[in-house]
């Protein structure tokens, strides 16, 4: 146990999102045909400082993005959040957007690099993708793995799921999927695309469609990933 001396004045953004869905869930790459022209920001800031701050304001800016909430005291040890609809337009391109705090005290702020929150996204022309892996910002990325070996006495039957929202007519040609060093070579694997709605209704056994079975190779293990999906499918 230690006891440290707080700062008079700490304003931190303590997390961030930019949402094409309109619930604060984020994707790492939009197809345009599915972003609907609002996105959603917004996120968590705190006082952790000992005074209160006055006029306090949270910023969201990113290329054409530009929201603000604004708050005329924010208490010591006080939580708040900006969730905003912005109806903005974005071409095919890669997108940084920055969530800052600011107030009347924050020339005097202890720590200012805790003032920020980066978030990144890409709106691509095909490829919908929950992770964004390779395309967050500097520092923020973080990869883990779920596999059997993430679980005891459960090696068969797991099925691993990311939901993606689908707002107009789309074609799906394939699956890629990024597959731990530690996978071993010749497990087995299907690649399949289901309905939500069976999902959430405890049926994974009715798939709209999906691929034979794919045996892990050795260049699947070298490359860190495989995926495919045969036929097409239309939704």
């Amino acid at each position: 146990m230690s006891a440290e001396e707080q700062p008079q004045y700490d304003a931190v953004m303590m997390s961030g999102y930019v949402s094409h869905t309109g619930t604060g869930d984020e994707y790492g790459r939009i197809p345009s045909a599915q972003y609907d022209g609002d996105m959603n920001v917004g996120g968590s800031y705190t006082n952790p400082g000992v005074q209160d701050q006055t006029n306090v304001v949270v910023t969201a800016l990113g290329g054409p993005i530009n929201a603000s909430t604004s708050t005329p005291l924010l208490l010591t040890d006080e939580t708040l959040f900006m969730d905003e609809v912005v109806a903005v337009a974005l071409p095919e391109a890669m997108y940084n957007c920055t969530l800052a705090v600011s107030s009347d005290q924050i020339a005097q702020d202890a720590f200012p690099l805790n003032n920020v929150y980066l978030r990144n996204f890409e709106i691509t022309s095909d490829v919908y993708s929950l992770d964004g892996i390779g395309n967050h910002p500097a520092g923020y990325e973080s990869l883990t793995a779920t596999g059997t070996n993430s679980f005891t006495d459960n090696e068969d039957q797991l099925y691993l799921m990311s939901m993606y929202y689908i707002n107009a007519p789309m074609t799906v040609y394939g699956i890629e999927v990024m597959r731990p060093m530690e996978l071993s070579k010749g497990a087995p694997s299907w690649p399949a695309l289901h309905d939500t709605t069976e999902v959430l209704n405890d049926n994974v056994l009715s798939p709209l469609v999906s691929s034979p079975e794919h045996i892990v190779s050795a260049w699947d293990i070298s490359e860190g990933r495989a995926g495919s999906l045969s036929p097409t499918h239309t939704r």
